[in-house]
């Protein structure tokens, strides 16, 4: 509702298509314990959000056993 998405972390360990792919209403997203992302779970994982300016939590994104990371942010024109 206020163009914030918040994770709370847990461990993924497939690419998927994430629910807020393509969401042109985030803004920022939020992200509060650990995540981790393993094999290909990074691809696409926050990409196609047009309008996100944002990401606070980033220090809680493990991906040291990820294999595959590509596109994880595409489309992310405002991402600062």
């Amino acid at each position: 509702d206020n163009g914030i998405l918040t994770l709370n972390g847990g461990t993924l360990t497939s690419a998927h298509v994430y629910p807020w792919m393509g969401n042109t209403d985030i803004t920022k997203v939020q992200i509060t314990a650990p995540l981790f992302l393993e094999d290909s779970a990074p691809v696409g994982f926050l990409s196609e959000m047009t309008n996100l300016e944002s990401i606070t939590g980033m220090d809680n994104i493990d991906t040291s056993k990820a294999t595959d990371m590509s596109s994880m942010f595409n489309g992310d024109f405002n991402l600062a």
